[in-house]
């Protein structure tokens, strides 16, 4: 059973997933919820709608209903690695920047959404590094997706590069909707 800070983490653990056998994203998504001692389970029945492949992931919920930040709190994520955090950050951005071309003026709020998604994916990778250091260790990376995400590009796990990339894109919702909170 897999520990999730929040729902909106076991999501984002769900939106990265792929069907094992013919590599595409899981669809088709039923949720349940259950109890573990004084805890709740969220429970996730997928389909491939391809090859008709279907799982179930369970995670284990915390206590409090909100845990703090977008995310869920100071630690780092017990069930998704720093790799695969900036892979989303990445795919949300590509996403943004695709609606921003199909998009009227004015009306950005698909936009804001996708932006905030890559900015609290990407606020989660500087939870890694270690207090004394200046970049996630590689060995925290093991996901194949954190991998390649890594060996594209190592420079962009040290923290002042996090840092100013979060600043881009913090700059980049305020400038398609002037005074938007990075945090919704």
């Amino acid at each position: 059973m897999l520990e999730a800070r929040s729902i909106a983490e076991a999501h984002l653990y769900l939106e990265i997933q792929v069907c094992e056998t013919c590599n595409l994203r899981w669809d088709g998504s039923q949720h349940s919820l259950r109890t573990l001692g004084d805890r709740p389970v969220a429970v996730y029945s997928v389909s491939c709608s391809s090859c008709g492949a279907q799982r179930q992931w369970e995670f284990l919920m915390p206590r409090e209903p909100f845990p703090p930040g977008p995310l869920g709190g100071t630690e780092p994520s017990k069930i998704m690695d720093p790799g695969e955090f900036h892979a989303a950050s990445d795919v949300y951005f590509a996403l943004a920047r695709d609606a921003v071309e199909q998009a009227v003026p004015g009306e950005y709020e698909k936009v804001a959404i996708l932006l905030r998604r890559s900015i609290h994916a990407l606020a989660e990778v500087p939870k890694f590094i270690p207090p004394a250091e200046d970049r996630v260790p590689a060995e925290l990376i093991v996901s194949e997706v954190g991998r390649a995400s890594y060996l594209r590009n190592p420079d962009r796990f040290v923290r002042d590069r996090i840092e100013h990339e979060i600043q881009d894109l913090v700059d980049l919702l305020h400038r398609h909707l002037p005074g938007a909170d990075p945090v919704d």
